[in-house]
């Protein structure tokens, strides 16, 4: 018995020591939910400003909403990050498995905590105006592999 017992533990040493592939999941129409109510006031990609002749890049989308309105979770997921962060504000990132993450971005309040197992829908956060952002709104991006992607095709 002690035998089989060391021959587990050695299996299970080798198992654990191996690189185990993460599977990535791919966009999909409906997949996540729209976290917030309200206008699309600007676009995923990149935007001309004609007053400066310059181009900037939005790496999500943006959503005009009242203050205090509130912010619910696109999927189920953990939360992995509550904070602020210079020029996004007070911010949520949650982990969706697959190598998929959410950011919610200039929330006037936060709801959850790091650690915290969340479901599609579930309330998360208010709309706000942190980060420095000229009128109240929910900056919503979609990140594979850390990189983002056009929110667009998830929802």
């Amino acid at each position: 018995i002690e035998r089989t017992y060391k021959q587990q533990e050695e299996d299970s040493k080798r198992v654990t020591q191996k690189e185990v592939p993460a599977i990535t999941l791919k966009p999909k129409k409906g997949i996540l939910a729209l976290p917030v109510q309200g206008k699309l006031i600007s676009g995923y990609g990149r935007h001309k400003n004609t007053d400066f002749n310059t181009y900037t890049f939005n790496s999500g989308i943006d959503i005009s909403a009242p203050l205090g309105q509130v912010v619910h979770a696109a999927g189920s997921g953990e939360v992995i990050y509550t904070g602020s962060i210079k020029g996004y504000g007070q911010i949520i990132i949650i982990d969706h498995g697959g190598r998929v993450t959410t950011l919610y971005a200039h929330l006037s309040k936060i709801l959850i905590d790091i650690g915290d197992k969340v479901k599609k829908g579930q309330l998360i956060g208010q709309v706000g105006d942190s980060g420095g952002v000229s009128s109240t709104r929910l900056h919503f991006e979609v990140r594979v592999e850390g990189k983002p992607t056009d929110p667009m095709n998830w929802l």
